[in-house]
């Protein structure tokens, strides 16, 4: 077995199809002051052991794996022990028995166990950053493009309004045009009237005196 699997067996079960499960119960922080642990957002779905980022992690561990027993070996010494029927405390001394025989102490594990738990810290700060950049693709910029969306409707219904002002102002005045226009109309039409009343009376003489003369001077 490689170091990688090796070290990753003791923390996760790998099933057949790809997927993991845990060996011990998921962990969640209660508050900020369990500087250790990191609380889950509470905007997404409960969190679940994924193979993806638990293998991120092992790989971390088994890069910066301390030389000799260190807590690395202790936690499989108190793997081997999981099916010996002992309550907790006793699995931790019979598994500390062994371990103190390879040199290990109680700071020993504690200080190397602490050392892994700054090394996946790390790995959460880079994970940390680069989720700030998928967040900056993935959401700050939809909430860009929602707010640049928000202000062309803005501007789109404040220039609707303009055009419906725009439309009754247009309205009232073709009633005003359509009031001119029939007066225009009866206007033009009273001038022509003038006109031919003119032209009638003059043109009517006219033709009274050729009648006249017809009648008249005609031997």
């Amino acid at each position: 077995m490689s170091i990688f699997r090796h070290i990753k067996s003791l923390f996760i079960v790998e099933q057949a199809d790809g997927d993991v499960s845990k060996v011990q119960p998921t962990y969640q922080a209660e508050s900020e002051a369990d500087e250790d642990l990191i609380r889950e957002s509470p905007e997404g779905a409960s969190g679940k052991v994924v193979k993806q980022f638990a293998d991120i992690l092992i790989q971390a561990m088994q890069a910066q794996n301390i030389k000799g027993f260190d807590y690395l070996e202790f936690k499989q010494s108190l793997r081997s022990l999981k099916d010996v029927e002992m309550d907790e405390a006793t699995r931790f001394k019979s598994a500390f028995a062994m371990a103190r025989t390879m040199g290990a102490t109680p700071t020993l594990l504690v200080d190397s166990a602490r050392f892994y738990i700054d090394v996946l810290k790390k790995e959460e700060a880079k994970f940390e950053q680069a989720l700030t950049s998928q967040r900056e693709r993935k959401v700050h910029s939809r909430v860009r493009e929602i707010e640049a969306l928000k202000e062309k409707i803005e501007a789109k219904t404040q220039q609707i309004e303009q055009l419906k002002q725009e439309v009754e102002e247009a309205r009232a005045a073709i009633e005003k045009l359509e009031v001119g226009k029939a007066d225009a109309e009866q206007n033009v039409d009273s001038t022509r009237n003038d006109f031919i009343a003119s032209y009638n009376t003059i043109g009517g003489q006219i033709k009274e005196d050729i009648r006249h003369i017809r009648e008249y001077l005609n031997e």
